[in-house]
């Protein structure tokens, strides 16, 4: 999903907890300050007063990752909207809502879904009580009309994969949209389902559009179906202000408290703790260690471990120059040089488990991975297997050196963070634990475009980030390690996201993949077909996963109450506050007091 992935390594260096590494690695990210004598948090809040353009007692703020589209709302183009800022949290709706935590989907915008025989047609029923924040209805017609966007303008973003998907969309009366596709695709009603952040349709209103130039529009201010609409954003303030529609189409169900929500850019990590402790802010992006300064410091808070869906992980490049990654044997050998256990407790925090497995430990994932297949592996940390495998390779030990095929074994690592991040000291522990055995690994932090200009290009050995793929169902990670994404190193991967950077490619695997993309997950005949692909993904790894990420939130509970409750997993909303889920968060809570 391009428009996630394009904004992970701000979001993450922003939300993720940092990372502790204890005597052996070191901590780069200041906690703040020394705790104030008792009672003075109350002094600090009652001198403090956020700069708003809402009154603070009717607002909840939210702090947001650096910004720089602050008068857009173009879904189309490339830098049109900040969708992380609001828009796509309480502006923009989806058709289906996905909650991984408690496993239900719902109908929001639209009712249902419907193939025909062969999955090669499919009808989307919307819900005809929708209108636009204007009062215009929303119909079929505005589906219509969005997605023929795509169709007519080849250059605007997603149209390309859409253009592969779909024949012709077609409104028939207000509430039906047929969509004929280009071949057989069980899956195609994953476009209408938010499952990590967002649908994939973007859908604008027609009476508005088709006046204007999707190429240059910027759409400001934005009319979506949501019920918030926008008050302010600019440069000059840093922020996005949205107010409450009072005529939103949906308030007997969803009515949320707040009559305003603001996102903020807040970048320094003492200004975020001082924000929230003045009480100038709701949800805090301060990292895990400063959440532990302010609640020594200050009761009013409350705080949820978000399993995000992507695991960390290790990539490695098959076509690499040391030859150890061709085989599955290598990839092993180098598995087994991952400490998972010390990277969940010492590493990431706060603390987490290890993975196995290249998805969330979701309790509605974990059927796609059942023992009978995981129980085949060994995950474990072992410096001696990692040799034993080596050597069956052909690898042998010059002194102090392990050689393969004549010459030293000496990687590069790379990894999108910085040198204080957790992915960049998941690979330190790797490090240490290749050099004992006699491989020299040179570990890089690449933030920005330069570790995607890298790994596009295969300039690296192996690297330390996060696996994403995995929604719905296995294949949506897998399809993307089909032979058809290959490219030798030095030309540039553009189809298959991370997979197709990999340089893997192997035919058995492609006919799993084959099989898996012509039948419905759903049906629980093609369920040893699934487990088939997981046992060859394990045989091959052309990834690995080392554990499963968490984030850690810390809300106010001054102004506004009735956070996701963690002791009540199976009943949470997700609270990710860059997720269009965010906004049953918002919806939920109480002001305080009340």
């Amino acid at each position: 999903m391009a428009e996630q992935h394009s904004g992970l390594v701000n979001r993450r260096q922003v939300v993720a907890g940092a990372a502790a590494g204890g005597a052996a690695l070191a901590f780069g990210t200041a906690v703040v300050g020394a705790a104030p004598a008792a009672g003075s948090s109350s002094a600090v809040r009652a001198q403090s007063s956020a700069n708003l353009p809402t009154p603070r007692a009717e607002t909840l703020v939210v702090e947001q990752g650096t910004n720089n589209v602050w008068d857009s709302f173009n879904p189309y183009i490339p830098n049109g909207e900040a969708y992380n800022y609001g828009l796509s949290q309480v502006a923009r709706e989806n058709m289906f809502v996905a909650n991984f935590l408690t496993g239900e989907t719902t109908p929001w915008l639209a009712t249902k879904y419907t193939y025909n025989a062969d999955f090669t047609q499919i009808t989307l029923e919307l819900n005809p009580a929708v209108k636009w924040s204007d009062g215009q209805a929303f119909t079929a017609a505005d589906v219509e009309f969005s997605e023929n966007l795509y169709l007519k303008n080849p250059n605007l973003n997603g149209a390309s994969s859409f253009i592969d998907s779909v024949k012709s969309v077609t409104a028939k009366g207000d509430t039906t949209v047929v969509y004929e596709l280009t071949r057989a695709q069980p899956r195609f009603h994953y476009r209408f389902i938010a499952g990590i952040i967002a649908d994939g349709m973007r859908v604008v209103p027609k009476h508005i559009w088709e006046k204007e130039d999707v190429n240059t529009y910027k759409f400001n201010p934005p009319v979506y179906t949501g019920p918030y609409t926008l008050k302010q954003s600019g440069a000059d303030v840093l922020l996005y202000a949205w107010q409450k529609n009072p005529d939103y189409w949906n308030k007997a169900t969803l009515d949320p408290a707040p009559g305003y929500v603001v996102y903020l850019q807040q970048t320094a990590v003492d200004a975020a703790v001082q924000a929230f402790l003045a009480g100038d802010v709701d949800v805090t992006s301060a990292d895990y260690l400063n959440q532990q300064v302010i609640a020594s410091q200050d009761q009013n808070t409350s705080s949820f471990q978000f399993p995000d869906p992507c695991p960390r992980g290790v990539w490695f490049n098959a076509d690499s120059p040391s030859g150890i990654f061709a085989s599955p044997e290598g990839r092993w050998a180098f598995s087994h040089l991952i400490d998972r256990e010390t990277i969940a407790k010492t590493v990431w925090q706060p603390e987490t488990v290890a993975a196995s497995y290249p998805w969330a430990n979701y309790a509605g994932w974990t059927k796609w991975a059942p023992d009978s297949v995981m129980s085949k592996y060994d995950m474990s940390f072992s410096t001696d297997k990692a040799v034993e495998l080596l050597t069956k390779l052909g690898a042998t030990k010059n002194g102090d050196t392990m050689e393969f095929n004549g010459k030293p074994i000496s990687l590069t690592m790379i990894t999108p963070v910085t040198t204080s991040s957790p992915e960049y000291q998941i690979g330190q522990t790797i490090v240490q634990a290749a050099q004992s055995i006699g491989i020299a690994i040179d570990l890089k932090s690449l933030p920005g475009s330069a570790f995607g200009d890298a790994f596009a290009l295969g300039e690296w050995d192996v690297t330390s980030h996060w696996i994403c793929g995995m929604q719905f169902d296995p294949d949506q990670l897998f399809t993307n390690f089909h032979s058809k994404y290959y490219v030798p190193i030095g030309t540039r991967s553009v189809n298959g996201g991370d997979p197709g950077s990999t340089r893997f490619k192997n035919a058995d695997f492609d006919k799993i993949i084959d099989q898996m993309d012509d039948v419905n997950p759903d049906d629980p005949k093609n369920e040893d077909l699934f487990f088939q692909g997981l046992d060859m993904f394990m045989q091959l790894l052309p990834c690995t996963p080392v554990i499963q990420t968490i984030y850690p939130f810390m809300f106010s509970t001054q102004y506004w109450t009735n956070w996701p409750d963690q002791s009540k997993m199976a009943e949470a909303t997700i609270p990710a506050n860059w997720w269009g889920q965010f906004l049953f968060t918002i919806g939920n809570l109480k002001k305080a007091g009340s």
